[in-house]
């Protein structure tokens, strides 16, 4: 059956319980009320099983536990139970049974619908005619249910009508139930407590009020029941007040007291609850700010990981670009490389304390390296050539200056041994290369040629005809000592140049400038052309002369050579 445990009322004379992971769930005020329901269905000796992650409550004195790890209880005040649930089991609505969704018969539905318009009915007839007079209310002071006649406990009203307990019972009545109230509030389970009412014609009454925690709620409030059991006093009022004169105003004194330090406590909670509030609120705004920190400190970082990915991008881009570097470093390299090994000229990289950096083939002859050598002081090395190139290396990369010498071999090569400091990009000087350069072929071609125009000047010196160099402008560049024994016995000064006409007949010298002019504009290369001349002695002659001219690369006329012969 559909069966809510909280609200519904408990099933009798059960022999087991199994309840597995729902007490987890509830809070102590449920969780209390469970219990008791629970000990109201379980017979004497009956068996509860809970969940391993679940148990009773520290003062729950009515259960015996048999095994502990597996949860397994035993009921052993069940009569107790049963007196304290009777009361409150009447006061509980009975809600109808909800039909299942599932299709069901037509006679199962009636039979449902019977079953609980008599178990509504039961309830209310037994509620009604056989409990004492009860009202339960709830802890805001609303009544919700009235039980029996009570009409003898409460107070006139006049006017409008209340439902408030305040306004219900009279003053001491009142005083005594907001006492229990407040006790119940501190012990639990059911309060206590007795007084002496007025009746009519000097009579009384003995009333006892019972005020039981009914452990439920309605739409948030909690429910309680008042309970009223009365008998007639055997003598007057008057003589019962005689004999006790002061003991009931005095308790009543004091339930006044206290029920006004319960009100300043109220006031006070409420004081506290305020404060407590506006904390809250304080803190609310601060997480509110700070919620707004951290999304701002979110969008930072979105937009941080924006640029990093754009960071990431430019380092691609960089990296590609460090690639094509390389690439080109590498082709670079390896054409310095092939240029050392080409070419034949030895090359040799030391740093600033002259160990050596890089050599090639050629440089590895001179010094009888090998590959493992790098790194090494090349002052370690002997070398086939005739020098201190260590100290010749020191004093360039020292005065940072270019160091040029030809040296001999000992196999009588000669090189051109020049030495540069080794600078950086940003001018750095961190070492020198030394450059082997064999110019043993070059010296030997230059000795020829040195030999070849010294006989050429000696042949030149000692024949008959004239020999002379004339530049574009007809001025004497160079004569042989045949002319200057006819026209200068004392020679030429080179820094006094004469023109060549000066030398020719007064006749001729206006014939010759014109000649001259003809080859220097025509570019004629050779030409046979014959002048008077009138020498030192005032002697006219005739000179056949072999006029050459010589030019440069770009075609320019740079002088022209004379050979001239007298006739």
């Amino acid at each position: 059956a559909n069966h809510n445990i909280i609200k519904d009322a408990p099933f009798p004379s059960v022999d087991l319980i199994t309840c597995r992971n729902l007490l987890i769930y509830l809070k102590k005020e449920a969780k209390k009320h469970v219990h008791q329901a629970f000990q109201f269905s379980l017979k004497n000796k009956g068996y509860l099983l809970l969940s391993p992650n679940e148990g009773l409550l520290n003062d729950n004195k009515d259960f015996e536990t048999l095994d502990e790890e597996a949860k397994i209880f035993q009921c052993t005040n069940s009569g107790r139970s049963h007196s304290k649930k009777a009361v409150a089991a009447t006061t509980f609505r009975v809600p109808p049974k909800k039909l299942l969704r599932r299709p069901t018969k037509a006679t199962s539905l009636i039979k449902a619908s019977l079953k609980d318009d008599y178990e509504s009915k039961l309830h209310a007839k037994l509620a009604c005619e056989h409990l004492p007079g009860s009202l339960v209310f709830g802890k805001d002071g609303v009544i919700d249910y009235f039980f029996g006649d009570i009409r003898d406990y409460l107070a006139p009203i006049n006017g409008k009508a209340s439902i408030l307990l305040e306004d219900v019972l009279p003053e001491e009545l009142k005083n005594v139930v907001m006492s229990l109230l407040n006790k119940l509030d501190q012990d639990g389970g059911q309060n206590s407590d007795m007084l002496i009412l007025k009746k009519a014609e000097n009579a009384g009454l003995i009333l006892e009020v019972d005020l039981v925690d009914l452990a439920i709620e309605k739409e948030g409030v909690r429910q309680f029941l008042v309970k009223f059991r009365s008998k007639e006093l055997e003598t007057t009022y008057d003589e019962l007040k005689k004999a006790i004169p002061s003991a009931l105003h005095a308790k009543l004194a004091r339930l006044d007291a206290d029920s006004r330090v319960l009100r300043r406590e109220l006031l006070d909670n409420k004081s506290e609850m305020v404060s407590i509030v506006g904390q809250l609120e304080a803190s609310n705004e601060e997480l509110r700010a700070t919620n707004e920190e951290l999304q701002a400190g979110s969008e930072e970082l979105q937009s941080t990981n924006e640029e990093l990915q754009a960071v990431n991008e430019e380092l691609y881009t960089v990296n590609a670009e460090c690639q094509m570097r390389i690439t080109e470093l590498s082709e670079m390299s390896s054409d310095v490389q092939n240029i050392y090994e080409v070419s034949e000229i030895g090359t040799l990289f030391v740093d600033k304390e002259l160990r050596i950096r890089k050599f090639n083939a050629h440089s590895q002859k001179l010094f009888n390296l090998l590959p493992d050598d790098i790194g090494r002081p090349i002052e370690n090395f002997s070398s086939a050539l005739k020098v201190d190139f260590a100290k010749k290396a020191k004093k360039v990369i020292k005065e940072v200056k270019i160091f040029e010498k030809e040296i001999k071999s000992r196999d009588n090569m000669t090189y051109l041994m020049r030495v540069a400091p080794y600078r950086t990009d940003d001018l750095e000087v961190r070492g020198a290369v030394l450059v082997f350069i064999d110019i043993s072929a070059l010296k030997k071609t230059q000795t020829k040629l040195t030999d070849a125009s010294n006989d050429l000047k000696m042949v030149s010196q000692e024949t008959s005809d004239l020999i002379v160099k004339i530049d574009p402008k007809g001025r004497l560049l160079s004569v042989n000592e045949s002319f200057c024994r006819h026209f200068s016995e004392k020679g030429f000064d080179a820094s006094e140049l004469k023109n060549f006409t000066d030398f020719v007949h007064p006749d001729s010298q206006q014939e010759t400038s014109e000649k001259i002019e003809i080859l220097r504009s025509n570019k004629t290369k050779e030409e046979n052309l014959e002048f008077k001349h009138v020498t030192e002695d005032g002697e006219t002659i005739a000179v056949a002369w072999h006029i050459k001219a010589k030019f440069d690369q770009r075609g320019t006329l740079k002088q022209f050579v004379s050979i001239g012969r007298i006739t």
